[in-house]
């Protein structure tokens, strides 16, 4: 769903980072030649739906409800 960071350190300092991308389906498998708008349309819905859940995955805390949660 989303990008993971992924890091090579070294006593605490980082030497290297890369960041995975998110497993994607192949909205188009289903379809066999005709009219490319259809296409077209079928990957923006995708990228449509996957800002929405990157957006809703992105969640801002203040220090005290973290702790708060964390203590439950």
């Amino acid at each position: 769903m989303f990008e993971v960071p992924v890091q090579a350190a070294i006593g605490g300092q980082v030497v290297a980072r890369a960041d995975l991308k998110a497993y994607r389906k192949d909205v188009t498998a289903k379809l066999y030649g005709g009219d490319r708008t259809r296409r077209m349309k079928l990957l923006k819905k995708q990228a449509k739906g996957k800002k929405r859940m990157k957006d809703q995955g992105k969640v801002q805390l203040g220090a005290d409800v973290f702790l708060e949660v964390l203590k439950q």
